[in-house]
Parts: C-alpha cells; sequence; structure tokens
C-alpha cells in the first residue's frame, strides 16, 4: 500500500544485485558461485555481473579454467608482495608472511 506522501514501501519491486567476482575470476565464475541464489530468487531478482578491469596475472587452470568459459581472468586492484620464490601466485596472495 502507499504510504502517506503516496511512494510505495518498494517490497513489490524487484531486487537488483551487482555480483562482483573475486580476483581470478569473471562473470561467467561468478555466475556459476551464485546459482543457487539466482535459482532461490528466480523472477524477484534482476542480476548483474561485471568483470574487474585489470588482467589476472596467473593463467588459470582446473575448474577455474572450465568455468571462465575462453573468457579472460580479471581482478579489481593490484597486489605487490616481496615473496620472489616461484610459488603460484594465489598461494603468494594467501601467505600473510609476505
Amino acid at each position: 500500500a502507499p504510504s502517506a506522501g503516496g511512494a510505495k514501501n518498494g517490497l513489490d519491486r524487484k531486487l537488483r544485485i551487482l555480483a562482483l567476482h573475486g580476483g581470478g575470476a569473471n562473470t561467467k565464475i561468478m555466475e556459476f558461485q551464485t546459482i543457487s541464489m539466482q535459482q532461490a530468487l528466480g523472477s524477484r531478482a534482476e542480476w548483474v555481473f561485471l568483470n574487474g578491469r585489470r588482467a589476472w596475472k596467473e593463467p588459470p587452470v582446473g575448474i577455474i579454467k572450465a568455468l571462465a568459459a575462453g573468457e579472460p581472468i580479471w581482478g579489481w586492484y593490484g597486489v605487490e608482495n616481496d615473496d620472489d620464490t616461484d610459488r603460484p601466485y594465489f598461494e603468494k596472495l594467501s601467505d600473510a608472511s609476505v
């Protein structure tokens, strides 16, 4: 029902959801990661998926490569570390000691 000012309370509107992937992913991966939520919300939600704008340093492997569907892998910001070993980049990012 409209409020005293005549505006609707917003509960009858479709949800608008902005889905931003993490580093080393893309919209295809995020769509897969949110499929349960998309199905649960059904037509009550409008989803918008955006890619980061920084090319990811490491090529995708395993399930990430499969889910990326041939699309580039992205991040949102740059990260530097002082670990000059040949460990995988993601492992370095997860290491709090570097």
